[in-house]
């Protein structure tokens, strides 16, 4: 695992088409903006492991197939849950 210190408005970028900046710092929380392509799917960890086993397009480790991103975003969004991208 890579680990860096960010400031307020520092970017990372992973790969050519990945960006993710700090866009605020309040106290102990830390929010990130994350820049990606529509094809490549972004999701909060807790909520994914939430419909690993509702989705049957994903991987029983938890890795999603790149066909299955659509799917599992209407099922978050659906549910409420939605990580915010469209």
């Amino acid at each position: 695992m890579l680990v860096l210190t960010r400031r307020f408005n520092e970017q990372i970028t992973i790969g050519n088409d990945i960006v993710v900046t700090v866009v605020a710092i309040n106290g102990d929380r830390v929010r990130i903006g994350i820049d990606a392509p529509k094809d490549v799917p972004v999701f909060r960890k807790e909520l994914l492991h939430r419909v690993v086993t509702e989705i049957p397009c994903l991987h029983s480790n938890g890795r999603l197939l790149l066909t299955c991103g659509r799917a599992v975003h209407q099922r978050l969004s659906f549910g409420g849950d939605a990580d915010g991208r469209g």
